[in-house]
C-alpha cells in the first residue's frame, strides 16, 4: 500500500528527530570535523545519496524513543536528489534524511571530505 504524501516536501530546510545514539554519533562526528551539526549533516547526506542512490534498509522500531530535533538546509542539487529519494522509497524527506543520516554515522564515523568542509565554511 502506497503511503498518501500530502506535502511534496519541495523546501531546502528539514528539521526531523534523531534518536539519542544518532545525536551523540552527530556530536561526535561535529566535534572531530570541525564542521557545525548542520554541515555535518549536509556533508553526510551529500556523500549518502551519491554512494547509495537506491537506499531501501530494514527499520525497525521497537525501543527507541526519539529525541532531539536537528536542522539542515541543502542545495538545490542535494534536495532535488531528496525529494527523488524519498519518492522512490515512499517515506518523508526528514525521514529518509534520518535513515540515511543514521546509516552513514554508523558505517563511516571518521568521515572528513576537505572540499566539502572549504564549501561547507562559506555557508555555516
Amino acid at each position: 500500500m502506497r503511503r498518501m504524501n500530502t506535502r511534496p516536501a519541495l523546501g531546502q530546510s528539514v528539521s526531523l528527530k534523531v534518536d539519542d545514539n544518532t545525536h551523540e554519533k552527530l556530536l561526535n562526528a561535529k566535534e572531530r570535523s570541525g564542521r557545525s551539526r548542520a554541515g555535518e549533516i549536509v556533508v553526510r547526506i551529500k556523500d549518502h545519496l551519491s554512494r547509495y542512490p537506491d537506499f531501501y534498509p530494514t527499520v525497525t522500531y521497537q525501543n527507541v524513543s526519539f529525541g532531539p530535533i536537528v536542522n539542515a538546509r541543502f542545495d538545490d542539487e542535494t534536495n532535488k536528489k531528496l525529494i527523488a529519494a524519498k519518492n522512490k522509497s515512499n517515506r518523508s524527506k526528514s525521514h529518509e534524511v534520518f535513515l540515511r543520516l543514521q546509516d552513514h554515522l554508523e558505517q563511516f564515523p571518521d568521515f572528513y571530505n576537505s572540499e566539502t568542509t572549504e564549501e561547507m565554511k562559506k555557508h555555516y
